[in-house]
């Protein structure tokens, strides 16, 4: 038998201290300064480690508030193993949009809020150390992971706003203001990374500069720039650390008045049909005189707004339920996407100054004709279709 060797290294010099917040918490605090290494890779560690030893676990969340507000921070996506793991391999971390919070016909409305939070507050973790990889390398690499982070802002705002009539602190506003001012900081960074996959789909090969994932433009790089930063400013730590602190600790509801408190307890399929309604009824508005979709900025935020909510709240109902109503929507919000997208990559491509051949702008354009064909079509099968959270059982 072939003797067992050591693929990679931990090489760590940690000092540790136990802290106690209040009478019934105490935390153990590793510092750690060190490499992992692989061959010749080597990835530098510098940490703090926060380990739970008795109390609520958003204590933890508090305390590292706290030391991120003495030294900026980073939450750490990756264990010591995982990082030497990816040395030996050399693959880069792999972007997730993980499936909504697991919700089911018994769970509470209370219950709820926390799946939604925890789970949005995941996925921006999970994602951030690969969209800045990836906004690293020329042309800002693969777009997905930034496109997934937005995705995680977006849900955690709509999901603070869904939550509104149950919620009793002013946090969540700001909260989902600071939601909004980051996913504005990435939106040109999740604009660039549509250019080559669009190109793609409408039968055009991207391969002047700035198209294609590994290539150059200015503008995409700049775009890339302004992403990183605001993934590495101290706001998006103390967006995670602050929005789970306030969520673990129940900030969020300790003064609801009692009647409030009576709706948390109740099972969350029984109170989310209105929320759902009032979504609804925004989105089906959009539309002219002759029942036409006539804004079509206005009617994405809605349709993702509506998504993002009946999506997240599928679990509540039977599967068989939730199919038909889904399967519309997706189709209408892709179309709508696409088309928009379309529009925005034209106007990128524009300002930069690159100019596709006549062949390839042609298809480009036809592309776009053939699916605003389709999306009157779908648009009626939408506002014709029955939402799942009114059908009985």
């Amino acid at each position: 038998m072939p003797a067992l060797t050591a693929i990679f290294a931990t090489e760590i010099r940690r000092t540790t201290v136990l802290v106690r917040p209040d009478a019934q918490t105490s935390v153990e605090i590793a510092f750690d300064l060190g490499v992992v290494r692989a061959g010749p890779r080597v990835s530098p560690v510098s940490e703090i480690e926060l380990e739970l030893r008795s109390g609520k676990v958003g204590a933890l969340f508090d305390l590292a508030l706290l030391l991120q507000g003495v030294v900026p921070l980073r939450i750490a996506g990756e264990s010591k193993a995982e990082i030497g793991y990816r040395l030996v391999t050399g693959r880069p971390p792999v972007p997730d949009q993980s499936e909504p919070a697991a919700l089911s016909p018994v769970t509470t409305v209370a219950e709820g809020f926390r799946h939604v939070v925890r789970h949005c507050l995941r996925q921006l973790l999970h994602n951030e150390d690969c969209a800045l990889a990836a906004l690293a390398e020329p042309g800002g690499g693969d777009g997905r992971a930034v496109r997934f982070i937005r995705h995680a802002l977006r849900r955690l705002r709509y999901g603070l706003e869904l939550f509104e009539p149950v919620i009793a602190s002013s946090d969540a506003a700001t909260f989902a203001a600071q939601c909004r001012k980051l996913a504005r900081r990435l939106e040109p960074a999740r604009d660039w990374s549509m250019v080559g996959p669009l190109l793609r789909l409408a039968g055009v090969a991207p391969t002047v500069d700035g198209l294609a994932p590994g290539t150059d433009s200015t503008a995409a790089q700049e775009a890339a720039a302004l992403a990183r930063a605001a993934i590495l400013a101290p706001e998006f730590t103390t967006l995670v650390l602050a929005c789970g602190g306030w969520l673990e600790q129940e900030r969020w509801c300790e003064r609801v008045s009692d009647d409030v408190r009576q709706q948390l307890a109740r099972p969350l399929a029984e109170v989310v049909g209105p929320w759902l309604d009032r979504v609804h009824r925004r989105a089906r508005k959009v539309g002219s005189e002759r029942g036409e979709p006539d804004d079509l900025k206005r009617l994405r935020r809605r349709l993702r707004r509506l998504h993002d909510a009946a999506d997240g709240f599928r679990g509540l109902f039977a599967p068989g339920a939730t199919r038909p109503f889904l399967a519309v929507l997706v189709e209408l919000r892709t179309l709508v996407d696409e088309i928009q997208d379309l529009r925005c990559i034209t106007g990128l491509l524009r300002e930069a100054g690159v100019r596709l051949a006549s062949g390839d702008q042609a298809r480009l354009e036809q592309r776009g004709r053939a699916s605003l064909a389709q999306l009157l079509e779908t648009w009626h099968r939408f506002k014709e279709a029955e939402p799942f959270w009114r059908r009985p059982g």
